[in-house]
């Protein structure tokens, strides 16, 4: 029983290193990740593909950073009433298929979709005007209405691990993740996962014995989420330097608040590292000239 007990622990504690390592990167290189998958996924094709991005290149609406919240044609609906006419012979099924592959390629892109929502301009310049007044800016407001790669990804990977631990009956972990990816899902306005963190932290607060303890969990996952993320957005160079430095701040934020003794160890362990990589970079170029549509 001591045993069984002890590996659950051991796979707990593991999923949770792994979970905030895996949203500060995400999280903080945010930017940086989304025009990598854009450049190896958001690519059109055929002529599904142009009909669907039809009102874009003819008129320009919206620009590219915000057209596929206001060309009407890049929601669910949109798409499939776009794609209707390319062939006469084409099945619903053939059409749907089509609108919904062309939709998580444009997923794929920096400035993301929202398959379910579509604004005219003037409609969301009203909203940005609304949102001016509480300090929101046209660009938060798209980037909250709006979610592409990194924060699907991230949105899936938190939910998962969210639910995992939801089910073992770990307050004390849901609190401290369900803060983490509060904070990060503001952080980064992920429409995705913003609802769930926010979901679960106040159900389990609510629901809990130990309300004290079960608060400061999520207090200590709030402050190493925010850290984390603080510190690995100042992190720049390429891409995948940029990632092992955030995995490497939040191993040491982390090991600050929760093992101050074993500190100094972990950061070293994570510069030694990052150094190595760093001196074996100039031999490696993993980025190339990507070309990726906003």
């Amino acid at each position: 029983m001591d045993r069984l007990i002890r590996e659950r622990f051991e796979l707990g504690e593991s999923l949770k290193n792994k979970s905030y390592n895996l949203n500060t990167v995400l999280t903080a290189q945010e930017d940086l990740i989304a025009h990598l998958f854009a450049g190896y996924f958001n690519k059109n094709f055929d002529a599904y593909d142009r009909a669907i991005d039809s009102v874009y290149n003819l008129t320009r609406v919206g620009g590219s950073g915000l057209h596929h919240l206001v060309d009407g044609q890049h929601t669910i609906f949109g798409a499939l009433r776009a794609v209707k006419d390319v062939s006469e012979d084409d099945s619903f099924f053939k059409e749907l298929s089509e609108a919904t592959e062309h939709l998580f390629r444009d997923s794929m892109s920096v400035s993301g979709i929202n398959p379910f929502i579509s604004f005219t301009p003037d409609e969301f310049n009203k909203l940005a005007e609304i949102a001016k007044k509480f300090g929101i800016s046209k660009t938060m407001l798209k980037d909250a209405l709006t979610f592409n790669g990194p924060e699907l990804v991230g949105g899936l990977l938190g939910i998962s691990s969210l639910m995992f631990f939801s089910k073992t009956k770990d307050e004390e972990r849901l609190s401290e993740l369900s803060a983490a990816y509060l904070i990060s899902s503001i952080s980064a306005l992920n429409p995705i996962l913003f609802p769930f963190a926010a979901y679960k932290l106040i159900n389990v607060v609510k629901d809990s014995d130990q309300k004290i303890q079960t608060l400061k969990s999520a207090g200590k996952g709030a402050i190493i989420s925010g850290t984390s993320i603080a510190v690995s957005s100042l992190i720049g160079g390429p891409m995948w330097i940029s990632c092992i430095a955030s995995i490497g701040a939040t191993v040491a934020v982390r090991y600050a608040i929760e093992k101050p003794d074993k500190a100094y160890e972990k950061i070293k362990t994570s510069g030694d590292l990052l150094k190595k990589y760093i001196l074996k970079a100039k031999d490696i170029n993993l980025e190339g000239d990507l070309k990726y549509e906003y």
